[in-house]
């Protein structure tokens, strides 16, 4: 029998926190990625995002209000 290491995956908390960083650095999250070796990957959301009318349309879309 071989002693295979345990895996360890990110829990809500830290899946959370790392969501946040990434919005509060104005990166629109598309989706995230938990694989096989627990590694967390968010990826940035693609499309056209209309441009914002103006600021507090901006701040309403990234959810800074």
């Amino acid at each position: 029998m071989t002693d295979t290491p345990l895996i360890k995956f990110p829990r809500s908390p830290e899946i959370k926190r790392a969501i946040a960083a990434v919005t509060k650095a104005g990166v629109v999250v598309g989706s995230i990625e938990i694989s096989a070796s627990g590694a967390l990957r968010i990826y940035a959301a693609t499309g056209n995002l209309e441009p914002a009318a103006n600021d507090f349309d901006e701040w309403d879309r990234r959810g800074a209000l």
